[in-house]
């Protein structure tokens, strides 16, 4: 029955065959074509994923160990420069502004020693009344000495910003009690700490541990969203202020892909969240370290969109899903259509049909490269100039 099957079909084949040329000789011609090949620029697209961030972000911590007094913002809303988003309650200001301050006046009263004692030790030796060793002695002091009293003057300045009439503290010496002392009282009270955005942006909840305590520390001391009541320790991170305008992607990588990027790459991303928007980015940082996954090592990789179009900004939410497609140009090769290759049956490898010099076909094999949905690269096998049909 079955070789009944195949001879029927193999016989309406053969009436098929001939019927269509006996109707038109051109539809082969038509067909089957020729063509010439030489190099041409190559190109391939590589595809990413990832969630949308700021561009920039500006990350601020606790200057000190206190409680959360008061909040003035929302995670996730849009922020001033200058603006007050935290007050927090800390006696520890106080005291620490007490003791710099006391330090400073010491180191101060040093330096003037130091200084003096230079200068006269310097005219001595110039008068060679004093040895070499007792001016390097007072040199070194006095350089030792200023570099103390610097460091210091920048302690107190930082912790004297909370508090009023900061400046004239700097002209107190250690013989000034009365006016120490006044000051000390006058800010003594004083333990409720502004911490004001540094720029215009979108506070952001921390999302990185610091060296406060963990996320899972029940008195806050990690890096978690804060909250009226949160005890927060020096250097803690409370929130992130993220940049309005422009926006990164954070991608990955596979080991195949990662060698054909470069930074400086450009880079469209889309999204379905803004369909109909195609934001203009590039590569500006990749990752040398693979880092761990479940199939190939990944790398990462991120997209910067430094402008992001008005109509654009009222559509994209920071976290967002997005895609990157990036186009790289490779060097010239050999491309020809993809139905011009053929598969030996025997072997496998892949077979060229080429025209001669003298209009007869011969067959190649060829080694074939990167493909595409149409065209084919041959890395061996062809040469330009070689007349090829399919």
């Amino acid at each position: 029955m079955k070789q009944k099957i195949g001879f029927c079909l193999l016989v309406f084949a053969s009436l098929l065959l001939g019927a269509c040329r006996d109707n038109d000789s051109s539809t082969q011609k038509i067909q089957q074509q020729t063509l010439v090949v030489k190099p041409t620029p190559t190109h391939n697209t590589l595809y990413f994923s990832g969630n949308l961030l700021p561009y920039k972000i500006n990350n601020i911590t606790s200057p000190l160990d206190g409680t959360i007094e008061a909040m003035h913002f929302d995670y996730g809303q849009i922020v001033k420069k200058d603006e007050t988003l935290v007050l927090i309650n800390s006696s520890k200001a106080h005291q620490d502004f007490e003791s710099a301050l006391t330090e400073y006046l010491k180191a101060k009263q040093d330096l003037n020693h130091a200084t003096s004692t230079y200068k006269s030790t310097q005219s001595l030796y110039k008068h060679e009344l004093v040895s070499r060793d007792e001016y390097t002695q007072a040199q070194s002091a006095y350089y030792l000495s200023r570099e103390t009293s610097s460091c210091l003057y920048k302690l107190c300045e930082k912790s004297a910003q909370y508090f009023p009439s900061q400046k004239k503290i700097f002209s107190l010496t250690l013989n000034d009690i009365g006016e120490i002392n006044k000051t000390f009282n006058t800010h003594k009270n004083i333990s409720r700490i502004p911490i004001d955005s540094p720029s215009d942006g979108i506070a952001l909840f921390p999302t990185q541990s610091d060296s406060g305590g963990s996320s899972s520390d029940s008195s806050g001391g990690g890096s978690k969203k804060i909250h009226v009541g949160s005890q927060v320790k020096q250097g803690q991170l409370l929130l992130s202020i993220g940049t309005p305008n422009g926006l990164s992607l954070q991608a990955k990588a596979n080991e195949v892909e990662i060698n054909e990027l470069k930074t400086g790459l450009a880079a469209k991303i889309t999204s379905i969240a803004f369909p109909g928007i195609t934001l203009q980015g590039k590569i500006t940082s990749i990752d040398y370290q693979a880092t761990d996954s479940q199939s190939l090592p990944e790398f990462s990789l991120t997209i910067t969109i430094p402008n992001v179009p008005a109509n654009a900004q009222k559509l994209i939410r920071i976290g967002m899903s997005a895609k990157a497609s990036v186009d790289i140009q490779g060097p010239p090769a050999i491309q020809i259509p993809i139905n011009a290759v053929k598969q030996n049956p025997k072997t496998g490898d892949a077979q060229v049909t080429v025209i001669g010099a003298d209009g007869k076909t011969t067959t190649k094999t060829v080694v074939t490269g990167k493909t595409s949905m149409d065209s084919v690269i041959i890395e061996s096998g062809l040469t330009a100039g070689d007349k090829i049909v399919y």
